[in-house]
């Protein structure tokens, strides 16, 4: 891996180290005082799902489904739950609160690492590379979502995957064992990604490597025939090696992504069941999906971050939120990128092209609805109608700046001398005080208590003090000793991107997860625990943008923290183990999501409120036409529903057959429809290949222990243990019937009644029931997902190829070290 690969390791590993202690440094509260993360993904999303998983874990089963939110709902097959991830196990050694903040540092920390791994293998410099590491760590798209834990996550792997593919595709000498290396490790890289919890920042990656692989393939063969010089029984004999064609250069790095992928199948195959039984499946909603598109003007936000403010000043006040618009790299670095667009370099170390291409690629694609570029891709190529948030296409564009930075830091060492370079200098430098001057003079005249014009003046003004501060740089590349400019200048960057980064990540003590005292859950008591509460998406959503304005993050006191977590907001009820019918989450179940529409359209009707075993439903307002009656929980408003249903109960009455989930919708929605007489049924999962194939498998994995809940049931039917991988049901009817189960229905369970497997029907649109015999019987339900199964499979067989490849290569070198001559 070039200059990196023979030697001399002990400065490279020392700016590693920088890098990762510059991690440290800007989030020492996390590591140093104890303070945990709080604002947004952390408290609402993952923090139940990761105190969820690692309860699973120590409690010795796989946590695959979560029986708290959506009426039940798959844990693993949602991706970024990321429970399958290896970096994930350090939340099973600290408490999950502080886990999070480690695991921002550590990702941060290696994508720094990595970035200056991919520089270093592109034959940059050891500075050249840190500043590339630098602005890609410490840049806008991964420090503004440095709470987004699974982006966060996802981010760090792209930059190593590069690195592995140019090292692979570089016309050095042919060396097989060289190469085979290099494909093992870009398959762990990829498979990590994938399993780290971000699907859309994967799928970009794994479209950037693609194309980053044809188009570097392309470039190196056209460069003339390499020489190498080999011993033989002669003497030293010198060969040329002509170039590969492209599509034989490319195969190590095909093998590597196939590869990986078939290692993260444990993940990949339960996540696309998901996606084609949830609302997704047939991609996102047009309007939904151009959400946080990039507005033109925000493209302002590159060069002066605050240009609309900051939510850690409490002062935003542009379009959307602030880190979707986040991409800023340094004022220097993109000096410095600029500067490596126009440099003279050597066609195999500067894919420059490449780099320009992604940085208007990225750019186009983040307008969203603004241009029809991205819309027509959105409806032609398969993939990208999965994903909203266009201007996550900054990832691409922060990745491919960052290494332009790189390139160009070299340039300028190089021409330090340059007369050239040295009258660009002073253009940057005059422009940045005339820009700087400018705006104070401005400031004088407007009034800065208006405080659109504050952040436009301020941030404006600091941009004219960087581009300042960078042509005086330029300038004294001249006069002061490379080491020292190197200092100077690598301070500068690590500063600026410091003092950007710190506002953006909001902390506070950890108490605030303890869910002792919880006032909802002291009203609710155990006798009710087994009861759901529901939350209409209208009240999360008031709830939400009252606690947390996009404008601010508010305050980080603890007591008014908590307060937001005791509001029961989802899916902060499932860290205290209440089960919640509403679910914050991208990848819904579609029959249960479709269900909750229903609901929430006609009015909160009580019967389709009861037959998901809602009890309590958690708003402030309601029709007035509602027959549910005010209650109040802790100190949350909230309506008792009088006609609930038992999680469990028995129907001795008729069965509706009907072959659609609207027509099933429409049956129990009328006013007739009475459930504790009736149910409404769907087709069940008939026996096929993939089922033959699944009993095959069967008792390849256990399904692990119930939990253990009891709850008395009054229409015949008794919940004897509750898990989330196994329920039991004692149930009992004069005459043959259904018992119904008021959790989602969904692949993978299976039922047997009386110890005879069952077919389980799709009862009442979105939940589960099967047939019983008149008399007693003892029902048992199963979460036993073939699509798990098949993924631990095929990640069980591509880790044995994986682990074969190795020790083969292993044997071979240790029978060539003693078989080989001594050398002198």
């Amino acid at each position: 891996m070039g200059e990196l690969a023979r030697g001399k390791l002990k400065p490279d590993l020392g700016l590693a180290a920088l890098l990762f202690g510059l991690s440290l440094l800007l989030f020492w509260k996390l590591v140093f005082t104890g303070d945990v993360l709080h604002w947004g993904t952390p408290l609402l999303q993952f923090f139940p799902w990761r105190k969820f998983a690692v309860e699973s874990y120590l409690a010795g089963q796989v946590p695959l489904w979560n029986p708290y939110l959506g009426n039940g709902t798959p844990l693993a097959a949602n991706l970024q739950s990321a429970v399958f991830y290896p970096l994930n196990v350090i939340f099973l050694f600290f408490s999950i609160e502080k886990a999070m903040g480690y695991s921002v540092v550590l990702h941060v920390g290696l994508a720094g690492i990595f970035m200056y791994v991919f520089g270093r293998v592109l034959g940059l410099s050891r500075f050249a590379s840190f500043v590339s590491g630098l602005s890609y760590a410490f840049g806008g798209f991964l420090i503004s979502r440095a709470e987004f834990l699974s982006m966060t996550s996802a981010s760090a792997w792209l930059p190593l995957e590069l690195a592995l593919a140019e090292a692979a595709l570089r016309p050095r000498e042919r060396d097989r064992r060289r190469t085979t290396t290099l494909i093992l490790l870009g398959a762990l890289a990829v498979s990590l990604q994938l399993l780290a919890g971000h699907a859309q920042l994967s799928f970009y990656s794994l479209i950037l490597v693609v194309l980053y692989t044809l188009c570097r393939a392309w470039q190196f063969s056209r460069l003339p025939p390499l020489s190498k010089e080999i011993s033989s029984s002669a003497g030293p004999t010198r060969i040329w090696l002509k170039p590969l064609p492209p599509v034989r250069a490319c195969l190590p790095v095909l093998t590597m992504l196939c590869l990986g992928i078939g290692l993260a199948a444990i993940q990949l195959l339960p996540t696309a069941e998901l996606a084609v039984n949830s609302v997704r499946s047939g991609g996102a909603e047009y309007e939904f999906a151009m959400n946080y598109s990039l507005v033109p003007w925000q493209l302002a936000g590159l060069l002066a971050p605050d240009f609309f403010g900051n939510p850690g000043a409490g002062n935003y006040w542009g379009p959307g939120n602030y880190w979707e618009a986040a991409g800023y790299v340094g004022v220097f670095p993109l000096l410095a990128a600029s500067v490596g667009l126009l440099a003279p370099v050597k066609l195999s170390r500067a894919p420059r092209i490449f780099l320009l291409g992604t940085i208007a690629v990225s750019l186009l694609f983040a307008l969203g609805r603004f241009l029809p570029v991205y819309p027509f891709i959105f409806g032609h190529v398969p993939g990208f109608s999965f994903f909203q948030a266009p201007a996550r296409f900054l990832f691409l564009y922060t990745l491919a700046a960052g290494t332009l930075a790189g390139i160009g830091t070299d340039s300028l060492l190089t021409r330090a001398g340059s007369a050239k370079v040295h009258e660009r200098g002073k253009i940057v430098f005059t422009v940045g005080i005339g820009i700087g001057v400018a705006m104070v003079a401005l400031g004088l005249v407007v009034n800065r208590n208006e405080e659109i014009a504050a952040t436009l003046i301020g941030s404006i003004g600091k941009l004219g003090g960087m581009l300042a501060l960078s042509g005086l740089a330029v300038l004294f590349l001249r006069s002061l000793p490379r080491r020292w400019w190197q200092l100077a200048v690598g301070m500068f960057v690590a500063a600026d991107l410091i003092v950007f980064g710190f506002p953006l990540n909001p902390t506070t003590q950890p108490q605030v997860y303890d869910s002792g005292g919880m006032p909802l859950l002291d009203q609710l008591g155990e006798t009710d625990r087994l009861s759901r509460i529901y939350t209409p998406d209208s009240a999360f959503l008031a709830k939400f943008y009252d606690t947390h304005s996009f404008r601010t993050f508010g305050s980080n006191d603890p007591t008014e923290v908590k307060a937001i977590r005791d509001m029961a907001t989802p899916d902060t009820a499932m860290a205290a183990g209440l089960y919640e019918s509403y679910n914050y989450d991208p990848l819904k179940v579609g029959s249960t999501t479709e269900f909750l529409k229903a609901v929430d359209a006609s009015g909160f009707d009580g019967r389709l409120l009861g037959l998901m075993n809602v009890r309590y439903v958690l708003s402030d307002t309601l029709p007035a036409n509602s027959d549910l009656r005010l209650a109040l929980l802790g100190q949350s408003p909230a309506y008792e529903n009088p006609d609930y249903l038992e999680r469990a109960y028995v129907v001795s009455g008729k069965a509706i057959t009907v072959p659609t989930l609207p027509e099933a919708l429409a049956a129990i929605a009328k006013p007739e429809f009475d459930p504790r007489s009736a149910v409404v049924l769907m087709e069940p999962l008939r026996s096929g290949f993939l089922a033959s194939l699944g009993k095959r498998l069967d008792g390849l994995l256990a399904a692990g222990p119930s939990t253990g809940v009891q709850a008395a049931g009054k229409s015949g039917a008794t919940v004897a243990e509750y898990g989330p991988r196994q329920v039991i049901v004692t149930a009992r009817t004069g005459a043959a019937g259904y018992l119904i189960l008021s959790d989602s229905y969904y692949p993978g369970w299976k039922a047997w009644v009386n110890g005879s497997p069952s077919d389980i029907f799709q009862a009442n649109a979105a939940f589960r029931a099967v047939g019983l015999p008149a008399g007693e019987s003892l029902v048992e339900f199963r979460y036993d997902p073939l699509s798990f199964k098949l993924g631990v499979a095929i990640s069980v067989f591509f880790l044995a190829v994986t682990l074969v490849l190795l020790v083969g290569f292993a044997s071979r070198s240790d029978h060539r070290h003693t078989s080989s001559p001594q050398r002198t």
